[in-house]
């Protein structure tokens, strides 16, 4: 079932989502670009119907798993195989946690397969390699057992 228009602005505007894509922008020293909303909901709402995800997957993704999702971001974004040489990240766009979510759901449930249809879908460049990457980020990550735990909600402001 798609998502409608009304629903993802709602999922951009939920606390979960506004409370990840700040951490990952604190995380990296930027911000969120939060002044083109309707823009942001449209590229959600299309990545969504390419995941063949809905609002509520992804917000239960976001509440259940967001220090993965927080993890899988920063590492994806800092990793320099995956960059280009000298890119500085100048700022998220708003929502950014929802990509970050579907990658996860993917290497979560292991079908990498899924993942790569996804990016082509997505016309994200070297979408095997990219996968890959995410895979093995994902691997380290629960590897890990004392990371950086994200903060109690009513300590976020």
């Amino acid at each position: 079932m798609e998502s409608s228009f009304e629903e993802v602005v709602a999922l951009l505007t939920s606390p979960n989502v506004q409370r990840v894509d700040s951490l990952i922008a604190e995380e990296l020293d930027t911000y969120v670009d939060r002044e083109h909303q309707s823009v942001s909901a449209k590229m959600v709402q299309q990545e969504l119907v390419e995941a063949s995800l809905t609002c509520n997957d992804v917000l239960a993704i976001l509440t259940e798993k967001a220090d993965d999702v927080l993890k899988l971001a920063v590492a994806l974004l800092r990793d320099e195989s995956l960059s280009q040489q000298g890119a500085d990240i100048s700022g998220l766009v708003e929502g950014c946690s929802i990509t970050y979510a579907i990658y996860l759901y993917h290497a979560q449930g292991a079908i990498m397969e899924e993942l790569i249809e996804y990016l082509r879908r997505r016309q994200i460049p070297r979408a095997s390699l990219f996968a890959a990457r995410v895979f093995a980020l994902y691997g380290e990550i629960k590897k890990k057992s004392n990371g950086r735990k994200l903060p109690d909600k009513n300590e976020f402001s």
